[in-house]
């Protein structure tokens, strides 16, 4: 009996010994994550910085800095509606911030919910200390909403407020130049260029202004400079691009613009510009694929797509044509219909 049991026992399996418990690791704070989240943020790693900061977010729900620089990131990043989502939560855990409302109310500007980015606005303008720069983001709402008689009175307002602030002089330039008041766009910029003279976005604007008017080698000094002081950003490179255009000088507009893809390859506007320069310079077929590719970036890019449609009509393409003049009419303002039948015009003469 007993060898029986002496056999059972050695064709039991034995039992398999249990690896001894790793001691737990501490989890990394939620400071520690901020501070690394953040510091993603300054070196320009959007994905990294928004996965940590959600991870801080995640371990203190009422972590403001993290669902801020989650808002900042995404925002960079063209996340939009993530940017909106981190931001919603930053004022519902602190509805007193300016800071807070100004940055939720450009999130929304974005996702194209326009009133509701006004609400923000006008909340962190009645937040003491008032900031006259929340006055001109509701203004930039309205001409994004193509309103532009609603944007030049609020821009208007806050210039009864702040006389002496460039930064609304830019705006009202920028409104002119939109609306192709080459004129009233250079009066502008030059008063923001006497206030304060390094005032890159006053250059740049003036360049445009200048372009318009045809005073071609007085737009291409200033873009040159600005392009000297910054060789690694492309808004000079867009400038020059812009004035050669204006020119008529396609091939070279066409090189400004590549430069400026290389730094930035996600701005829609330089990939639409682009397409145009090709046109210009008969390369149709280009033309096509870059403006497809900066409506892939931003669909609502109204002044593409007309320059879409005309491309696809000189290639005989009538039905694709046909289909994009009907999309870009929906969200065109007047001035962009205006400026589309004017390219029209010019398509006859020479086809």
């Amino acid at each position: 009996k007993k060898k029986a049991e002496d056999k059972k026992k050695a064709e039991e399996p034995k039992k398999k010994e249990e690896p001894p418990a790793k001691p737990t690791e501490p989890l990394v704070s939620v400071d520690e994550l901020n501070k690394k989240g953040y510091a993603f943020l300054g070196q320009g790693k959007l994905k990294e910085a928004i996965d940590t900061l959600k991870l801080a977010t995640k371990q203190d729900p009422k972590n403001i800095q993290g669902f801020m620089g989650i808002g900042m990131a995404c925002m960079q990043a063209k996340r939009y509606p993530e940017a909106v989502e981190a931001l919603e939560a930053a004022v519902a855990l602190n509805p007193n911030s300016s800071d807070i409302q100004n940055n939720y109310g450009l999130a929304l500007i974005e996702v194209e919910k326009y009133s509701e980015a006004r609400m923000a606005f006008e909340r962190a303008y009645t937040i003491p200390p008032t900031n006259v720069m929340y006055r001109v983001a509701i203004g930039e709402s309205y001409r994004r909403e193509k309103n532009t008689l609603r944007a030049r009175e609020e821009y208007e307002k806050a210039l009864g407020e702040a006389v002496d602030n460039p930064a609304i002089y830019n705006a009202l330039g920028n409104l002119a130049l939109g609306d192709n008041n080459n004129a009233e766009a250079f009066k502008w910029f030059d008063a923001a260029i006497r206030l304060r003279p390094d005032d890159i976005e006053a250059q740049l604007g003036k360049s445009g202004a200048l372009s318009g008017l045809e005073k071609f080698d007085e737009a291409l000094e200033i873009a040159r400079s600005v392009t000297a002081k910054l060789p690694n950003v492309p808004f000079g490179y867009n400038a020059l691009a812009s004035a050669y255009e204006a020119k008529k000088e396609h091939l070279l507009a066409i090189e400004q613009y590549q430069k400026a893809l290389q730094i930035d390859p996600s701005d829609g506007y330089t990939w639409g510009n682009l397409g145009w320069s090709q046109y210009g310079a008969e390369q149709y077929d280009e033309a096509v694929k870059s403006s497809q590719k900066a409506l892939s970036i931003d669909p609502k890019l109204a002044y593409v797509r007309h320059n879409l449609g005309l491309i696809l009509a000189v290639q005989d393409k009538w039905s694709e044509a046909r289909k994009e003049y009907e999309a870009a009419v929906k969200v065109s303002a007047l001035s962009e219909v205006r400026s589309a039948i004017k390219d029209l015009k010019e398509a006859n003469k020479k086809h």
